[in-house]
């Protein structure tokens, strides 16, 4: 039953609602601790509340997962980049210059993913302020490479940060992600 409380005045409205069940061990089904869940070799992801103009909500930790489809073995992160800003990256709004890489200087607002050793100079999973790369103090955003079986990245953001504050600036992030192909 969904019951929808529209309050005392109301104007004519309308709702198209679609439900759907998963079984219990359809691949489709998003495992337990994912609260956006991704299928297919590509796409991209969004932190919640995310248009460009409003920024994060404050006091959350998510989990975004990926399905490893057959044949994939390791999962690429890149900021979108559509035309409309230089970089859909900002998980602080203070304009700081570089992308800071470790736990203690990321501990207001990060993204925590699992990265390639190889590819992971700074050998740290956190990555927070402007730019989302391999090195900490990149001034421009890298493509970051996860390893599986199990594909997602963590956001956290903590109170009393920037992410209290409605700004116009990005606020948030959109990751584009692709899947790997197995060597």
């Amino acid at each position: 039953t969904v019951k929808i409380t529209i309050g005392s005045t109301y104007d004519s409205r309308k709702w198209r609602m679609k439900v759907s069940f998963i079984d219990c061990f359809s691949p489709m089904r998003a495992p337990i601790e994912c609260q956006q869940y991704f299928t297919g070799v590509s796409g991209f992801a969004l932190s919640h509340n995310w248009n460009g103009f409003h920024p994060f909500n404050k006091n959350q930790e998510s989990t975004t997962c990926f399905r490893q489809e057959v044949g994939y073995c390791n999962i690429d992160f890149t900021v979108n980049d559509d035309g409309n800003s230089p970089d859909y990256f900002d998980l602080d709004g203070n304009n700081l210059t570089g992308g800071r890489r470790s736990a203690g200087s990321c501990n207001m607002n990060f993204l925590n993913i699992q990265t390639l050793p190889a590819n992971d100079v700074d050998n740290t999973n956190y990555f927070c302020t402007n730019h989302l790369g391999t090195m900490g103090g990149d001034t421009v955003s890298t493509r970051v490479r996860s390893v599986g079986p199990f594909f997602h990245f963590r956001f956290v953001s903590i109170s009393g940060t920037v992410a209290t504050q409605v700004r116009s600036s990005n606020i948030g992030y959109k990751l584009n992600w692709a899947l790997v192909p197995c060597n």
